[in-house]
């Protein structure tokens, strides 16, 4: 699931920082941290919903035993 998350982020953070960079006119510098940061922004969220999905389910199957 992790390297879904990160495949996820660095897809969405590579085409914001695309557009920023064709369509914004925003600086090749920029364009890129604005990449990493979404990017990686994106992979957190990710993430952290599979981990609450995961700790969610596991409380479900215990409690209905």
């Amino acid at each position: 699931m992790a390297i879904v998350a990160i495949l996820i982020g660095s897809t969405l953070g590579l085409v914001t920082g695309l557009i920023g960079f064709l369509f914004l006119g925003i600086s090749l510098t920029n364009a890129v941290g604005l990449y990493l940061l979404s990017g990686v922004g994106i992979g957190m969220l990710t993430t952290g919903y599979n981990v609450a999905l995961c700790v969610l389910s596991s409380r479900n199957q215990a409690t209905a035993a």
